[in-house]
Parts: structure tokens; C-alpha cells; sequence
């Protein structure tokens, strides 16, 4: 699993947590389109809005959806927030 961190990611709109591994070398607006796609399909709600962001809940940063996610802060065991 060399390419990819698990992180723990808490879905502001469901208020759910999920433990999620995400691959290293992918945009982060990519990941976020996936997490919308899946968790949203999971917790059966129905997304209320068409642009969601992942936030560092340490600082309050928004990570820039056009970084790959290597060339972020985001390693394993890092809590990240979608909102």
C-alpha cells in the first residue's frame, strides 16, 4: 500500500466518520468527486450542493483542488473534514 494513506475523514454534512484510504498520486478534486459519489451513496443523503472542499481541521486550510495529494500535508492518520 505504498501508494496510497488512510486517512480519517469526517463528512460535515452527514456527520459520519470514515476511515478512508486515498491514493497518493490522484488530484485532490478527484478524491473529493469520489468521496461525494460513495459516501453520500452509503449514508443515503442526498448531496445539497455541487462544490465540496477538504478541509484541515488543525489550521482550518482548504486543500487546492488542482495539488496531488503527495504534495500535501495529507499522510496516515491525518483527520481531514469534507465540507
Amino acid at each position: 500500500m505504498k501508494n496510497k494513506v488512510l486517512v480519517e475523514l469526517y463528512i460535515v454534512e452527514a456527520d459520519k466518520y470514515y476511515d478512508v484510504f486515498i491514493p497518493i498520486n490522484e488530484y485532490i478534486e478527484k478524491i473529493v468527486e469520489f468521496i461525494v459519489k460513495s459516501a453520500f451513496e452509503l449514508s443515503d443523503i442526498i448531496p445539497s450542493k455541487n462544490e465540496y472542499y477538504l478541509l484541515n481541521p488543525d489550521n482550518g486550510t482548504v486543500y487546492d483542488n488542482y495539488k496531488l495529494v503527495r504534495d500535501t500535508d495529507i499522510k496516515n492518520a491525518k483527520k481531514i473534514f469534507l465540507v
